[in-house]
């Protein structure tokens, strides 16, 4: 029996031996299909458990607003004169501004004026509209008295789509001036004379225009929201066209307008930054 069953079992290797390279290649085919799927598995967990630290959450655009009232860390520049330079910060199209005031209480040449022209376009369209000078006067007192290092542009000229819109005609800026606090900025603004002044505390920004009879509000909507002007301190703002008379200011140009700008009451966060 041991006899006859050695050639048998010699003559099944003989038939087995040639297709044990097939054999072979089939098992490492298998490995090979089994191992990729765990090294998908092991990259697929290494990258779950990357995912929490490497992943930031976009900022809340209340977080924004906190930053944007942050000092920059770079002065601005001096004229010859030892005057700072206006400086302005658009935060809409990241750009920088320096503009070099003639007078301690601005003053700007044609260049500068066409040079803010341009960064305070629309930037959803790129329109520009002539800046009136006394905005930028008006801007650069503001900027002076809280020693700021720059003024943040949150909205500048905006195409109109209604007739009665100091945005629209070049008068106007929304802005946020690091290091102070906006209720600080509207308060000095309104002592000014001739000017509109909005303090909107849940958008983050002042408001502030050129105009022949002044007119303070406070809006308290938020972003995306419908705008909830309500006037403030009417006989404050008589006061302060009174006093700026006295002191030898003239009115700007008188034009038909709405009390405060239109605008601004219904459609607060049409200049946001995107």
């Amino acid at each position: 029996m041991l006899r006859d069953s050695r050639p048998r079992n010699k003559l099944g290797l003989r038939k087995t031996l040639p297709f044990l390279p097939f054999v072979v290649a089939c098992f490492g085919l298998a490995a090979a299909a089994s191992a990729e799927p765990a090294a998908e598995t092991q990259e697929a967990s290494r990258s779950v458990r990357r995912g929490p630290t490497s992943a930031r959450a976009p900022l809340t655009y209340a977080e924004s607003v906190r930053r944007w009232h942050l000092q920059p860390s770079t002065a601005p520049s001096l004229t010859p004169e030892g005057r700072p330079m206006l400086v302005l910060e658009i935060l809409n199209t990241q750009e920088h501004v320096e503009l070099t005031p003639l007078r301690d209480d601005g003053g700007f040449t044609t260049d500068d004026l066409a040079q803010a022209a341009h960064a305070l376009r629309d930037p959803r369209n790129d329109e520009e509209c002539t800046v009136d000078p006394r905005l930028l006067d008006l801007a650069y007192r503001v900027e002076r008295r809280f020693q700021a290092k720059a003024l943040r542009v949150v909205s500048a000229y905006r195409t109109p789509r209604r007739r009665h819109s100091n945005h629209g005609k070049g008068r106007a800026i929304d802005m946020i001036v690091p290091g102070a606090l906006d209720t600080e900025v509207a308060s000095f603004a309104r002592m000014i004379g001739f000017v509109g002044v909005g303090l909107y505390p849940r958008g983050g920004f002042v408001h502030l225009d050129t105009r022949p009879r002044s007119f303070f509000w406070v809006d308290r909507s938020g972003p995306g929201q419908r705008g909830r002007l309500r006037q403030v301190l009417p006989k404050l703002a008589e006061l302060s066209d009174v006093k700026a008379t006295e002191r030898g200011d003239l009115p700007p140009s008188s034009e038909p307008e709405t009390e405060g700008d239109s605008e601004d009451s219904e459609e607060n966060s049409e200049g946001r930054p995107r």
